[in-house]
């Protein structure tokens, strides 16, 4: 049985990918002491939404729909909400 909330080294992947995205845009990169725990807290659907949302940023291959997942994922960790 598979657990809904991402693991670990699953989490840390995404922090960095997260951190490198913005370093790429120039833009603010989420505080990683909330960071962490919102992507600890995401369920597998919006844990997945996000990863994909980063790799395609990576790319340069984002649309606004993944810039909108960003930026409501920076929202939500900010204020220390999940998903």
């Amino acid at each position: 049985m598979q657990s809904s909330q991402p693991t670990g080294q699953r989490v840390e992947s995404m922090r960095a990918q997260w951190l490198q995205v913005c370093r790429a845009r120039d833009t603010p990169a989420p505080d990683s002491a909330r960071v962490v725990p919102f992507l600890s807290g995401l369920d597998e659907q919006a844990h997945e939404a996000l990863a994909q949302a980063l790799v395609l940023c990576l790319k340069g291959q984002e649309k606004r729909r993944e810039l909108e997942v960003l930026a409501c994922g920076a929202v939500c960790a900010q204020s220390g909400t999940g998903s």
